[in-house]
């Protein structure tokens, strides 16, 4: 039962110690390569959603433009029918007045 040395008592805390150290650096290079995986398969995912909703909206907005379009020429077909109506309604009142005084 030889007793080691003061300095060979140091070296084995310095090499526990360090053997420690390195299986924690160890555990977070493995933890720092698994949530980069993780991270690039979410920016992959977040891209796709992104070009899918893009193209839909683009398309959406397309449709949107071809409806307003197609209800503006709607209404400018209904203020011209209304036009006509209001004209033939005036026309008729006239009327109504010159039989009225002819009548008188």
């Amino acid at each position: 039962n030889s007793k080691c040395p003061s300095g060979c008592r140091i070296q084995g805390l310095m090499e526990k110690n360090d053997n420690e150290l390195l299986r924690k650096i160890e555990k977070i290079r493995s933890l720092l390569n698994q949530h980069k995986t993780k991270h690039s398969s979410v920016d992959v995912v977040s891209k796709q959603t992104y070009e899918i909703l893009r193209e839909k909206l683009t398309l959406d907005s397309g449709q949107l433009r071809q409806r307003i379009t197609d209800m503006k020429i709607k209404i400018d077909r209904q203020q011209k029918a209304l036009a006509a109506l209001k004209d033939r309604v005036k026309d008729q009142v006239v009327e109504m007045q010159k039989l009225e005084v002819q009548r008188d």
